[in-house]
């Protein structure tokens, strides 16, 4: 009786555990940095119990500078050395504004898709070393990844204009937050 017991109780409490696991909690990070076009997006996906809160950030320039920015860029480019250096990053930061919006992700298969794929982080990583030899990029998209979780030393990786054929899981991953994306 007592082993039916203990084998009843066990049975009820690792079927409950096995049901109530609760959703992968972490904070993804993806910046899009488009040399050509010096256009920066940044998205960053919260995902808890309670679902995903997706922010996007994009970088805006002023489309057009004051003569008075003129002449401060001529003066500061005159001499390059890194103090000017400094002062060429620190003017084109005050000169840079920022939009962004951020929307809550209730759709569980989006996010059990992104849970999907931030399971296989290794494998990513892993995927961001491999070259395609044979393909040159002269100018393209560079990608950025960090994925921070509960308890665990923030991880990343960068990777200049993947390959669909070499980092497969890479573009799923930006498709799918890019999807998520376009729901603004």
């Amino acid at each position: 009786m007592v082993k039916n017991a203990f084998l009843s109780f066990f049975l009820l409490f690792s079927a409950t555990f096995a049901f109530s696991q609760s959703s992968p909690c972490y904070k993804l990070r993806i910046t899009k940095k488009a040399s050509a076009a010096q256009e920066e997006i940044n998205f960053t996906l919260q995902r808890s119990d309670e679902g995903g809160l997706l922010i996007v950030k994009e970088k805006i320039f002023p489309s057009k500078g004051s003569a008075e920015d003129s002449l401060y860029l001529t003066t500061v480019l005159e001499k390059p050395s890194d103090e000017q250096r400094i002062l060429l990053q620190e003017f084109v930061k005050s000169k840079t504004t920022y939009i962004s919006d951020s929307m809550l992700i209730t759709d569980k298969k989006a996010l059990e898709e992104m849970d999907l794929l931030i399971s296989q982080w290794k494998n990513l990583v892993e995927q961001s070393n491999l070259k395609n030899s044979s393909r040159l990029v002269l100018d393209g998209t560079f990608f950025s990844f960090s994925l921070s979780k509960e308890n665990q030393k923030p991880t990343g990786f960068s990777i200049h204009s993947p390959d669909e054929q070499i980092h497969p899981e890479i573009i799923q991953l930006l498709r799918s937050i890019e999807s998520l994306s376009n729901e603004f």
